[in-house]
């Protein structure tokens, strides 16, 4: 019998989110298993949860690859489910921080329910132990997970650790929705996660994020990043921020998207959106599309899109945001616009609860209308010439990202890491 290591949560967990776990050797009889093997689980806390439950995150058989898992099974009500059950819904469960960080991705889409179950990219080993015994969550990940797969290193109050959560778990969907385009093209091509750790200039942590990027045959190079950082600001640069004048001291965490194509056909695109805390806290975002060769039924529907996410919360959102994108999507030293436009909205603060609900709803918009458009154009036939206009409008986006792109200042000058941020850059551009 294949022995399969369950870590599993006992009872309500609380705040800190977990703080005991077992394992527990089971039976694998219907899944997935290579005879004598010890198979692995690498992921292990779960928060939320109104009664006891158990979670096996994601399995991998040994000596392969961490995102070839197999099986991932949620059970609620459970004291220990064997890996052959089929998924168990879970209400008003969720994986915590520490958990979604360190167990990356859903083993398979066709068996997510309501947990956010999560493929391991970037576990350096698994765990693997032969009998039954409690230990320290937060220790099993720091020994186990790479770096900014681990415990949080920022203590996050309720605003702020609501704001990670929903970053984090867009992230999710919006990648699982490219992966799916890919297979729908034919492509094996799936993210690659890098975990990267911020410490301040006195060596104190200072939160860090994941580098979420894709090849593809459709997406010729995708990135989507979340990070959570905090610290002090630089005294000069403390002077540019709203509430830090003061008191340097800074909470930020967001998601941020930029998709390359590789159909000339198919537009580029940017999303971002943001939570700042300094003194003040507020929301920043948007999201604008980036078209070689522009249709404009991809045009009006993206900005339709937009608008209705706005409607729904004030009337004068769009008017305003949509105008915002116009002026700071543009290329001074050239006269020219980067691309057709979106929305794009900063400093919205004092109402955490509205202007959360809207930051959410732009997201929403965003992985709605995006992938449509792909699908649109992606099977357009395109030659020589079109290519051309892709790489010449590649090499604008490129100098307006190094030389005007706010988020790219922000990350410098907050030691950010310098991959994840040049992540917005085209693997091939051009200039005459």
């Amino acid at each position: 019998m294949t022995q399969t290591l369950v870590l599993a949560t006992i009872g309500a967990p609380s705040s800190p989110p977990i703080s005991k776990a077992i394992m527990q050797p089971t039976s694998s009889t219907g899944s997935t298993s290579t005879p004598s093997k010890i198979r692995k689980i690498t992921a292990c806390a779960m928060v939320g949860s109104e009664w006891p439950t158990s979670i096996v995150c994601g399995i991998s058989r040994s000596g392969t690859s961490l995102r070839n898992l197999n099986q991932a099974v949620v059970g609620a009500k459970e004291p220990m489910p064997s890996v052959s059950k089929k998924l168990v819904s879970a209400p008003s469960t969720r994986l915590s921080p520490v958990g979604r960080a360190a167990a990356r991705k859903a083993a398979r889409p066709r068996i997510i329910a309501n947990a956010a179950i999560a493929r391991p990219s970037g576990i350096k080993s698994a765990i693997s132990m032969a009998a039954p015994f409690a230990m320290d969550v937060a220790r099993v990940l720091d020994e186990c997970a790479g770096p900014g797969y681990g415990r949080p290193m920022l203590d996050l109050d309720d605003q702020q650790q609501a704001a990670r959560d929903w970053f984090e778990s867009l992230r999710d969907r919006i990648c699982s929705a490219f992966e799916a385009i890919e297979r729908e093209a034919g492509s094996n091509a799936a993210f690659d996660y890098i975990g990267w750790d911020r410490t301040e200039d006195d060596g104190t942590p200072g939160g860090g994020g994941v580098r979420g990027q894709m090849a593809g045959k459709v997406f010729d190079k995708v990135g989507v990043n979340v990070s959570t950082v905090g610290g002090r600001f630089s005294p000069e640069f403390a002077q540019s921020i709203p509430g830090a004048e003061d008191d340097p001291s800074f909470f930020a965490t967001g998601i941020s998207l930029v998709a390359h194509m590789a159909n000339p056909h198919v537009p580029a695109v940017h999303m971002n959106t943001r939570f700042l805390t300094t003194t003040r806290r507020w929301f920043g975002g948007g999201a604008d599309l980036n078209p070689a060769i522009p249709y404009r039924q991809d045009t009006e529907a993206f900005h339709a899109r937009l608008r209705a996410a706005c409607a729904a919360h004030d009337p004068t959102f769009y008017p305003r945001f949509s105008k915002w994108a116009e002026e700071y999507f543009w290329l001074p030293h050239r006269h020219v616009a980067r691309g057709v436009g979106g929305i794009f909205f900063d400093r919205l603060e004092d109402h955490f609860d509205a202007h959360f609900a809207f930051t959410r709803d732009v997201g929403e918009a965003f992985l709605d209308i995006f992938p449509e458009i792909v699908r649109k154009r992606m099977a357009t036939p395109f030659n020589d010439e079109d290519m051309e206009k892709l790489l010449t409008f590649r090499g604008r986006y490129v100098e307006f990202n190094l030389l005007y792109d706010r988020g790219t200042l922000f990350g410098l000058k907050t030691g950010g890491n310098i991959d994840a941020i040049l992540m917005s850059l085209p693997p091939l551009a051009k200039w005459a």
